[in-house]
This record gives C-alpha cells, sequence and structure tokens, in this order.
C-alpha cells in the first residue's frame, strides 16, 4: 500500500522529468528572445543542489536544478550549463576544498555567474536556499532562501526562488504576485553566521551606550591610503628603523611590503622579495635582539612545514638576519616582556599542517635563534591566538586567546579559564600551509586578526583591542568562507569580565588585521593620551573571490579622550 509520503515523491519524479524533457526548448526559445533584444548574452553555471535529507530524495539533486536553470535562463536569456561532467567536477572541489582546480575550470569557461543551491529541513519544515556568485562583481555571495511546508513544494517554491534571482541579480521584472525572499523573512538559513553582530552604532566609532558622544573618546582625524592593487595576509605597524616615523609591513604569500606613513600619507619605501617556495601567512615586528631596530618576524610554510625567516630593515636596506627558521612565530609577553614564540609543525605524516609543541626563542651571542623553555597553552591553541597581560595590575599576566569558535577567552596565570566573552571576534580567510596542503588536511588552521594588548583609556591598566570579521560560511561547504564588513573593538578587564570600551562602525571589507602605535614619550611632552590605530582592509578577500583581484587600503584613525568642553 502507497503511503501519502510515496505518492508525492512519485508525482514530483513525473514532473521533473517533464521539466528536464522541456528544458532546452525553452532554454533556446529564451535565448534567441534575448539576442533579438540585442542584449549581450552571459552564461551561468548551475552546480548540482546539496540535498540534506534521506537518500530517497537525491533525484531531486539534479531535478532542482534543471528548474532553476531552466526558468532563469528563460526569464533571462542568458546561457547555462549544468548536469555536465565540468559541473560535477566543481562541486565534487568544493567538497574537497581545491579551489585552485576551481578556479582554472570557471577561468576556462569564461561563465558570468556561479550559482549553487541546497535543499534541508525537519520534520516540520524544509529550506531551499540559491548561492549567486559573479564575476563582475566585486560584493560577496547573494543568497535567496525560500520555506517549505513539505517535499511536495519544492518544485513551486523553486520558482519563486527563481524569480528573485532573476530579479536581483539579472534586473528583470518580476511579476506583482511574485513575492521576495525578504518579504517572506529569513526562516531558516541556508547560511551558519559565525559573527551576527549587528549592534554597531552610526558614526566612525561609536560609545557603549547609544551615540558616541556619551562615550570617553573622539575620533580626532582619519587617513586613507589610495587603493592599493594587491592583497595581503596580514601587517603590523611599528618604527622599524628608529627614525620617528611609523612603518606598516603588509605580507602577502611571497613578499614584504614597507609603506611609511609621515605627513599624513601611506608611501611605499621598500618590497621584499621571499624565497619562492614559501607562503607567509603573519608578520610581527619587535626589536628582540636589542640593537634598537625592530625585527621583522615572517612566519610562513614550506609545503606543509613552518620555514619562516627574520629581516631587519634600517631606513635604507633589507638584511635577512636568519632563513629557515623551523617554526611559526609570533610575538607575545608570557612574562609581561615582549618574547618570541615559535610553534612546531605537524608530526611527519600526519595531515595536520601544525602541532602541540611552542617554545621560546631567543638570540645567541653569534646571532642565531636558539630554542628556549616550552610555553604551555591551553588545548587547541596556537601562537596566532594568544596574548599575554597583566589586565587587573595583580602582577600576574593573564592570557588572552580567541579560541576556534571565534569566543574571546581569559585565563589565569594558572591556566583556568576565567572568562568567555558572548561576543565572536576574530574571525579570518588567511590559513596555516598552502591551497594543496590544506585541502588534503583534516582541518583548515586559521591565523586569526592579532589581539593587542596596551593602555588605551590612560587608567593605568592593559586593555585589549581586537578585530571582528563578520564571517559567513555555507554550512555544506565548510571550507569556504566569506565576510560582510568588519569592525574594531576595545575591551577592558573590569571586575571579572570584558567590558567594551569603543567599538567602530562597520567597516565595509575584511579587516586583515590592525596595530595601536602609541606616541613616543619625550622628556617634557604631552600627548593628551592620544594613540594612533592602524589596520588593512581587504576588499574581495573571501574564499569565493574566483575572478576577482584582490586588493587593500591602509587605514590610520588618531584617537584621544573627548575634549572637556564636548561633555
Amino acid at each position: 500500500m502507497c503511503t501519502r509520503e510515496c505518492s508525492s515523491l512519485s508525482n514530483i519524479q513525473r514532473i521533473v522529468s517533464r521539466l528536464c524533457m522541456v528544458f532546452f526548448i525553452i532554454l533556446f526559445s529564451g535565448a534567441d528572445v534575448r539576442a533579438k533584444e540585442g542584449k549581450p548574452e552571459e552564461s551561468a553555471i548551475f552546480l548540482p543542489f546539496h540535498i540534506e535529507l534521506a537518500a530517497k530524495y537525491d533525484y531531486l539533486r539534479d531535478g532542482l536544478t534543471s528548474v532553476l536553470a531552466s526558468r532563469v535562463a528563460t526569464r533571462t536569456g542568458i546561457r547555462v550549463v549544468h548536469d555536465t561532467t565540468a559541473t560535477g567536477e566543481i562541486a565534487a572541489y568544493f567538497k574537497a576544498g581545491q579551489q585552485e582546480k576551481i578556479s582554472r575550470i570557471l577561468d576556462k569557461s569564461r561563465a558570468d555567474y556561479l550559482v549553487m543551491g541546497s535543499l534541508a529541513g525537519s520534520e516540520s519544515e524544509f529550506l531551499l536556499s540559491v548561492f549567486v556568485v559573479s564575476r563582475k562583481e566585486g560584493h560577496a555571495p547573494r543568497q535567496f532562501n525560500r520555506r517549505l511546508g513539505a517535499i511536495d513544494e519544492a518544485l513551486p517554491v523553486m520558482d519563486e526562488l527563481a524569480w528573485d534571482v532573476s530579479a536581483e541579480v539579472f534586473g528583470v521584472e518580476r511579476p506583482k504576485l511574485a513575492v521576495s525572499a525578504e518579504d517572506q523573512g529569513d526562516g531558516m538559513s541556508g547560511f551558519q553566521t559565525a559573527h551576527p553582530d549587528r549592534a554597531y552604532k552610526e558614526g566612525m566609532f561609536a560609545g557603549i551606550v547609544p551615540g558616541f558622544e556619551s562615550g570617553n573618546f573622539s575620533l580626532l582625524d582619519v587617513k586613507r591610503s589610495p587603493k592599493i592593487s594587491y592583497g595581503v595576509n596580514d601587517m603590523d605597524a611599528g618604527d622599524l628603523d628608529a627614525d620617528g616615523s611609523v612603518e606598516v609591513v603588509m605580507v602577502a604569500a611571497d613578499r614584504l611590503y614597507i609603506y611609511q606613513f609621515a605627513d599624513g600619507h601611506f608611501k611605499k619605501i621598500k618590497t621584499i622579495e621571499l624565497a619562492s617556495y614559501l607562503r607567509a601567512h603573519a608578520v610581527s615586528l619587535a626589536d628582540l635582539n636589542g640593537n634598537g631596530l625592530m625585527e621583522i618576524y615572517v612566519s610562513a610554510n614550506n609545503k606543509g612545514k613552518p620555514e619562516s625567516t627574520v629581516i631587519e630593515w634600517n631606513g635604507r636596506q633589507a638584511k635577512i638576519l636568519q632563513a629557515r627558521v623551523p617554526y611559526y612565530l609570533s610575538v607575545a609577553a608570557p612574562d609581561g616582556q615582549p618574547s618570541l614564540l615559535g610553534q612546531v609543525g605537524g608530526a611527519h605524516g600526519t595531515s595536520s599542517v601544525i602541532g602541540e609543541g611552542v617554545y621560546r626563542l631567543r638570540w645567541n651571542a653569534n646571532g642565531i635563534l636558539d630554542q628556549g623553555e616550552q610555553v604551555v597553552l591551553p588545548d587547541g591553541l596556537t601562537v596566532f591566538d594568544i596574548a599575554f597581560a597583566d589586565l587587573d595590575s595583580s602582577g600576574e599576566q593573564e592570557l588572552i586567546a580567541i579560541n576556534r569558535s571565534n569566543q574571546l577567552q581569559i585565563y589565569d596565570s594558572a591556566g583556568g579559564l576565567l572568562w568567555t566573552d558572548p561576543g565572536q571576534y576574530g574571525g579570518s580567510s588567511n590559513y596555516l600551509g598552502t591551497m594543496a596542503t590544506a585541502a588534503r588536511s583534516d582541518r583548515r588552521v586559521y591565523v586569526p586578526p592579532r589581539i593587542v594588548t596596551t593602555d588605551v583609556n590612560g587608567d593605568g591598566t592593559i586593555d585589549i583591542v581586537v578585530g571582528k570579521n563578520r564571517m559567513k560560511v555555507i554550512k555544506y561547504f565548510k571550507r569556504y568562507r566569506y565576510f560582510e564588513g568588519s569592525t574594531i573593538a576595545a575591551l577592558s578587564w573590569q571586575q571579572g569580565a570584558l567590558v567594551p570600551l569603543w567599538e567602530s562602525k562597520k567597516l565595509p571589507e575584511y579587516t586583515v588585521n590592525s596595530q595601536v602605535v602609541m606616541p613616543e614619550m619625550r622628556k617634557g611632552q604631552n600627548n593628551d593620551g592620544r594613540f594612533r590605530l592602524f589596520f588593512a582592509q581587504g576588499q574581495n578577500n573571501y574564499s569565493f573571490g574566483f575572478w576577482q583581484t584582490r586588493s587593500t587600503s591602509l587605514f590610520m584613525y588618531e584617537l584621544g579622550p573627548k575634549k572637556q568642553q564636548d561633555t
């Protein structure tokens, strides 16, 4: 005896088969109409739907794709490609995290759009999601969601989704009866929002209570570089050559860029090529050998193993102090003074690019880094996830960390967890290894924005400054993430909890990293509590930017206490 569900499945299968049979007639008819109108032809690749339901629904994988592709083609006139060897390969490469192979296929295809979708659900509700990436547009992917009460609603709802895509992406006027996805609300989301903080305030910087004017900080100056036509993985800022000017060092996969900030402008003064077999992922600045010049610690990979480089810039030329350092490098202050920490790579034969051992590294009399004592970190943390500071002026160093769930945590000096902030911090597209090693690894190890520890409000205690990238992922492609803007926040440790001091307004792009530079105090000088926040914003810096050229902008914000007359 056939159940109602079996009957529904059979009906959908028959409808899908008929739609597939007439698909090409509809497609070519729509294409002819567009050609007659004289509009340039565009093309889109439609991947098979991801079906997160029982195996009996697998037939919808290609059926839903056919319906969506045919309806969009008919309404827009674009040329569509689906159900081919190439579309199957792209879907497989997505699941494997092999972005280079995806990029090669898409470049060869010369397609203008990539369209993906999923069908997920529970016992009482289902969700159809469609996701569109554009070659020509520089923003994050567009998503469209529709809810279903039952599986047999999939085809009529897919028609509505096709109108959403046709109208919102291609500008086709929809019939008045077709309601947009926004009118129905989000429902269940096909996207997991890792950084959902939307409570930012208007203005360049926002106070904790409504309106920045009630806070204790004022934004005194803003400087921005022209758009820089390359992307970078990390940045840091400091006075490299002790000349009184701030340098910003940015690291791309195989080179360093040094910019000087002087007279209110960013000027590139040096490009340093790294070894071609390296992929750099982090940079830290500190004078740890005591010669008065800051070293540039470049943390990098040679395939799946750490192989870092230390460089010095004296204002005229660059000098390699040590190459082939077999550790991941980061600067932190476990005992209150800056130290170089090195973390080992993964054991031979494992799929992980990073191991657990963390050591203090010191310069010896011959100018070589020696391994010192081990530094024990809480489980799961890397040298890039942490900072140390005496947050309560007790004489003990607390450990500040961003964990794998992008939560900001505070540990005491004995390793006990004191606090987990309810917000979301960090978020990164920057990872260890190469695309190839990351694709083979069980998990991708990301390098979050640094945790800056300094006294920004002048009360004599150390505060925390950290970036918050608003990250999104598609749950069935977990290796891929993109970002819808960011903020930078400052927090203070008060009575056993982190209390916000200020937070920037929502910045339009992904924040690569940031650094606070305090003015150098000279005898008789009063800096009035001012300090500078340097940061880099990466445009198109998300994993789905297959076609876009990455670019970067540098910023300087000068902040200070609000003047008495403003209170």
